[in-house]
């Protein structure tokens, strides 16, 4: 049987490059097999299901005519499993599995910064944490490679145990345990369970002490090798000290084990600290000295709409809206308090937040009620849901009903000094609000 070598996986028939190999899923609003003749032109072969008409031609794909390699199975979706696993399964080297309700990313990102100072390193590809992203992700790892760092989400029970099928960590990196996907996991203790379900994986948890919510179910595990990191106990293995944060990034010194040192990253706010807490920690577990852990904290930029810090002609921009839960709505919002001056005022721009179920209506007028204790200047609500947060928000307010409308407002009412927060869930689109700001001074 001949064989043929391919550089990686492609489900995407737009960005496929020479060398991969398309693999064709089926959707709920798409088929992949639609697009095979496209892709196997471009690439070098395709994964088909067997007897799959192709929808151009009525006929069956394997009866077409391509100039790549063609591999028929019974399911491709299971495939991706079955290649992800055994690209797992014959790596030796450590792997570590991302988690938590905020920061995945971010956390991702530096821990992979770090080790890369030591180890070649493969990351999962931007936020591709779910059963397609991080198998398809796998199939980029080379036998060189050294070290797997996988961001892993979840927004209902048994995903997270899934994927540590596809790919069994040796390691776990919590983050924290929050209000998120409670449309999913019906309340904080089911977030919890569902992010544990790594606990019959991992040997070693890597773990935010600060997070008591976290620490309550992990002290109980009495099978796992715990090492905890934390800015307020004194008594957890990776301490962080002298914070402090600017719109320039943060300072701060780092204790391990009777050492320390003095990292300046180009990341703002105080939920960047525990990022770079949790892949310091990692390196520190490894061996890596403090100086090619502070080579790889320094030198990582971030990533957009992540806590993004945007001077634009003496207006403050914190561009968080990637994504948004009721925990990082709140952490955002202590974040733009606690960098406000007498100069300026401090805005708040919040879209809805999503995935909430039940919760949804409780979740916006709670947020309304903190915004309004944090004494926050201004709020701008978008959407539905945030009408019931302005409600309670006794200050001066304003309420647009989707994000277009919000951002053609906003540029009216900004003035020099002012600090902006901008931040909703991902299909509310509040990045048309920042470039508004952007494109109108």
């Amino acid at each position: 049987m001949m064989s043929k070598h391919f550089k990686c996986l492609s489900t995407d028939s737009r960005t496929i490059q020479k060398g991969e190999i398309f693999l064709a899923l089926k959707g709920d609003n798409f088929d992949g097999h639609d697009f095979v003749h496209k892709a196997i032109n471009i690439g070098d072969g395709a994964i088909i299901n067997q007897n799959v008409l192709y929808a151009q031609h009525n006929v069956p794909i394997t009866d077409l005519d391509f100039k790549g390699t063609l591999i028929t199975v019974d399911d491709t979706l299971k495939a991706l499993y079955q290649i992800g696993s055994l690209k797992r399964q014959n790596f030796k080297g450590p792997v570590f599995a991302v988690i938590g309700s905020n920061g995945k990313t971010t956390t991702k990102e530096l821990t992979s910064s770090v080790l890369s100072q030591r180890f070649k390193t493969l990351k999962t590809i931007g936020n591709n944490n779910n059963h397609i992203g991080l198998p398809r992700s796998l199939t980029y790892m080379d036998s060189d490679t050294e070290c797997l760092v996988l961001e892993m989400g979840t927004n209902k029970p048994g995903d997270i145990k899934q994927l540590c099928e596809i790919a069994p960590p040796d390691y776990a990196i919590i983050t924290n345990i929050g209000f998120e996907h409670l449309e999913g996991f019906k309340s904080i203790e089911g977030v919890r369970d569902a992010e544990l379900e790594v606990l019959s994986f991992a040997s070693v948890v890597i773990a935010n002490k600060d997070d008591k919510f976290l620490m309550e179910a992990l002290n109980k595990s009495e099978y796992h090798k715990k090492i905890t990191y934390s800015i307020n106990d004194d008594t957890a293995d990776v301490i962080a000290k002298n914070i402090k944060t600017s719109p320039e990034g943060n300072i701060f010194h780092v204790y391990y084990e009777g050492k320390h040192i003095e990292l300046k990253t180009k990341l703002f706010g105080l939920v960047n600290i525990y990022n770079c807490l949790s892949a310091i920690t990692a390196g520190l577990f490894l061996g890596l000295p403090f100086d090619l852990i502070k080579r790889g904290i320094e030198s990582y930029n971030g990533m957009p709409m992540r806590y993004e810090f945007l001077k634009i002609k003496d207006r403050t921009i914190i561009n968080d809206c990637y994504n948004a839960n009721p925990s990082s709505m709140k952490e955002a919002i202590k974040e733009l308090k606690r960098i406000s001056n007498k100069n300026g005022r401090t805005i708040a721009v919040l879209g809805d937040m999503f995935e909430m179920g039940d919760e949804t209506l409780n979740k916006h007028i709670e947020l309304g009620r903190f915004v309004n204790n944090e004494e926050i200047d201004i709020l701008v609500g978008t959407g539905e849901m945030m009408l019931y947060a302005i409600n309670e928000f006794k200050g001066q307010k304003f309420y647009f009903k989707n994000s277009l409308e919000t951002a053609n407002f906003i540029p009216t009412i900004t003035k020099p000094q002012d600090i902006i927060l901008v931040k909703g869930s991902r299909g509310m689109k509040m990045e048309k609000v920042t470039e508004a700001i952007k494109n109108a001074l």
